[in-house]
């Protein structure tokens, strides 16, 4: 009779066997383990008023450590909140009384509304390359990087709206070339 369990025992050695087999196939503990280290160790930057730049940084970042995690709608709202300048804050701050899923929604729509705008980003981004960097007596080839920088942000956002992709290309172009002597 030792071969016979109870329904207790055997609804035991069942979930023993399901929470096993989820962990080998990546499902179980070790994912939640290892997405709480990440979390840990994620790093936003401030979202500070004014910043288009600084915004699709942010945005970016805060989908891939948080929105597409496992993590509570609380926890991710949290973050937001506290990811935030006074100023940002004081604009998302009555969300923080809503329903979690239903604040982070509304705070997310709001911050996307404000600092979003990816014309504006892209406007900044060409004046960015068109002004080029400051150059002093001890000028090294540091600043390629920006304009580097400034070229991919503006590539990784399927490149310049309305058609002004030859104008900013051209301009990089010539900054580039500049950088190069």
């Amino acid at each position: 009779m030792k071969h016979l369990r109870t329904r207790s025992e055997h609804g035991v050695h069942r979930s023993k066997l399901t929470d096993q087999k989820q962990f080998r196939k990546g499902h179980g503990l070790g994912d939640a383990l290892l997405e709480t280290v990440r979390l840990m160790h994620a790093t936003l930057p401030k979202l500070q008023a004014g910043s288009v730049k600084n915004y699709w940084t942010f945005k970016r970042q805060f989908k891939e450590f948080y929105l597409d995690s496992t993590v509570s709608d609380t926890h991710k709202l949290n973050r937001l909140f506290t990811s935030c300048s006074e100023e940002v804050q004081e604009m998302i701050e009555l969300c923080m009384a809503l329903p979690a899923n239903r604040g982070l929604e509304v705070a997310l729509k709001i911050l996307d509304e404000r600092f979003g705008d990816e014309r504006m980003y892209m406007n900044q981004a060409r004046e960015a390359v068109m002004r080029g960097p400051k150059i002093w007596a001890n000028y090294t080839n540091n600043k390629r990087y920006s304009n580097a920088t400034c070229r991919t942000n503006t590539s990784a956002m399927d490149g310049p709206m309305d058609g002004e992709k030859e104008q900013t290309h051209s301009a990089y172009q010539g900054s580039a070339q500049f950088f190069d002597k």
